[in-house]
């Protein structure tokens, strides 16, 4: 009786680990591991930079208000308060 597949047997397999993983062979100019300090830093950075952007878009809006009212057009609050059909 044959063999299925399922049960032939397979060639042995040798593994041979890449030594160029391997921490002794690691570059000594290698960055080291991000510890969390340095994570949090990078948190806070993005916090800072969204608090900026956020002020940047506050002027921004009040310069669009101003520029609005210079023309003739009608303040920002009057005009979203206004009743829609």
């Amino acid at each position: 009786m044959p063999l299925s597949i399922l049960t032939r047997l397979l060639p042995p397999t040798t593994i041979v680990p890449n030594t160029s993983l391997l921490p002794s062979h690691l570059s000594p100019n290698a960055p080291p591991f991000t510890p969390i300090s340095s994570t949090q830093e990078e948190i806070n950075d993005f916090k800072n930079s969204r608090v900026a952007i956020e002020s940047k878009l506050d002027q921004l809006t009040g310069h669009i208000k101003q520029f609005i009212s210079s023309i003739g057009g009608a303040p920002l609050e009057s005009a979203s308060s206004a009743p829609s059909n």
